[in-house]
């Protein structure tokens, strides 16, 4: 039986021990709802052959379609950002390669090389 504050009344005869809650049903439903409603449903259009291919693939066999293109679009995204940092680190150091060199000139033609 219910109780007031989510806890459960003691059947005849079974007794728990003191201090312990258990969890109700209305507390698995709310992490259960929680869980789920972080994403957020989205309807996408694709072209036959590629659902074949998504549908073809393990990983989206074994996690369901929704999971293996949220992984596709955090890979996708992540990449981009890649390389949008590697452009601005060239775009940095564009033009500057002599003098980059002479820095480490010295440094290189002091470096001690093992003998075989």
């Amino acid at each position: 039986m219910r109780a007031r504050g989510g806890e459960h009344s003691e059947k005849p005869g079974h007794t728990r021990p003191k201090g312990i809650r258990y969890p109700t049903v209305d507390t698995i439903k709310n992490l259960l709802h929680n869980a789920i409603m972080a994403v957020k449903p989205v309807q996408i259009s694709m072209d036959g052959e590629l659902l074949r291919k998504v549908d073809a693939d393990p990983e989206a066999r074994e996690k369901g379609r929704s999971a293996f293109i949220r992984s596709a679009v955090r890979l996708y995204l992540s990449a981009k950002e890649r390389r949008r940092v590697d452009e601005r680190i060239s775009q940095a150091y564009s033009g500057q390669a002599d003098g980059m060199l002479d820095e480490i000139s010295d440094l290189v033609g002091a470096q001690a090389w093992p003998e075989d």
